[in-house]
This record gives structure tokens, sequence and C-alpha cells, in this order.
């Protein structure tokens, strides 16, 4: 990490809140420092990823319990990893912005002890240029470059609702309660042998608590 000249004006604030100092605590963080590397992408996929299979995918499955869901299944698992990863960019791209914003201003809005002390000091010349040099060479691209991702994954995220509000209004694959279905299975030998299979050899309202008591308890299951 770099070691930034200090200029006079700036032993008047304490160390921890100038915001060259700010910048460098900001790359020490968690994450933060990610948006500097060239494969930020495919770590964001990666975070992406590991939502899924961990948490997301098998929340889904815990919710669409019954055969014919998959398309429910992936729409619904994509939203949820897809939201937490714009949450987790959105933390990431407002660290960056704040030490920008200070960096940019011409003035430090600092403590001297606590909040109920707070004033303002105008930076030095010399201060004024190493900041706004760091911004400009250090900073402002990386703003420039998180908010063409941002607004990547934004796309995406709104594209993604629409095709989990589609998923939602449609029938599950094999739906052995729909009546018209019934209805072809008297017809169709074929239909009525996938159906055989995908019963397991039990009655299919053993999958259904509901229709299991209509049964008398569920003979049979």
């Amino acid at each position: 990490m770099p070691a930034y000249q200090k200029f006079a004006g700036d032993e008047v604030i304490p160390e921890d809140q100038l915001p060259v100092y700010e910048y460098q605590q900001l790359l020490t963080q968690p994450f933060f420092s990610w948006p500097l590397s060239p494969t930020l992408p495919l770590k964001l996929f990666l975070v992406y990823a590991l939502l899924t299979v961990l948490i997301s995918y098998p929340i889904s499955c815990s919710t669409y319990v019954l055969p014919g869901f998959l398309f429910q299944k992936i729409t619904s698992s994509n939203l949820g990893s897809l939201s937490a990863l714009l949450v987790f960019l959105i933390r990431i791209y407002s660290g960056w912005t704040y030490v920008g914003s200070r960096l940019k201003s011409d003035y430090i809005a600092y403590e001297e002890t606590g909040w109920y002390d707070g004033t303002v000091e105008k930076k030095s010349t010399q201060g004024q240029i190493r900041d706004a040099m760091i911004y400009r060479e250090d900073v402002e691209p990386v703003i420039s470059k998180l908010k063409t991702i941002l607004l990547t994954l934004s796309v995406g995220w709104v594209l993604s609702c629409g095709a989990f509000a589609y998923a939602s209004n449609q029938k599950p694959i094999f739906n052995e309660y729909n009546p018209e279905l019934l209805n072809e299975l008297v017809k169709d030998d074929k239909l009525a042998e996938f159906a055989a299979k995908k019963s397991n050899g039990k009655p299919t309202y053993c999958d259904s608590r509901y229709y299991k008591a209509l049964a008398g308890g569920g003979q049979g299951c």
C-alpha cells in the first residue's frame, strides 16, 4: 500500500479521519479491494454460484417439494442469489463513493473527540492536489467500473423478476391433480404409463396432505 505524503494542515485533523488515510483503510477491508482486480467479474460469479448452490437452490427445493417444479426452482434460486449479490456489490460501491466524495471535496469534515464536536477544515493547496490526484487516478476508475457492473446486474435482476413471475404462474410439468390431465390419462396410454412411473407405484395423493386426508388418511401410501 503506498504511503502518501502529508502536508501542512493535515496535522490539525486526526490521522484516521484524513481522506487519504480512509482510502488506505478501505483497501484493507474484506472485499473492498476486489474492484482493483481485473478478475472482479469472475469473483462475483463465484459468489453468485456459491450463494446458489449453498443457500438459494436448497431453499427453493424445500419450497417446491412436488415433482414438476424445476423451472420454478431455478428462477427463484436465481432471483435470490442475484438479489444478495446486488446488496453485496452496493455495499462495496457505497464505500468507494464515500471515500471518493471525501477526496474530491476541498473541505474535510471531522470530529475532534466525538460526534458532539464535529467541525470542518479547509484542505491545504497541496492536500487538495494530492487528494484530487488520488481520486482521479485510483478511485474514479473503480467507481465507473462498479457503476457499469451494478447497471448490468440491475438489468439482470429485473429480467429475473420477470422470469420468476412467469414461472410462478405456470403449472408444473406433471400435475397429477389437474382435472384436464386426468381426462387425458383415460385417452392416452403413454401418458398414463408416464403418470404411473411418476407415482412410483403409489397413489398420487400420497404427496399431498390435503388429498391424503380426503382419501381417508392415505391408504396405500
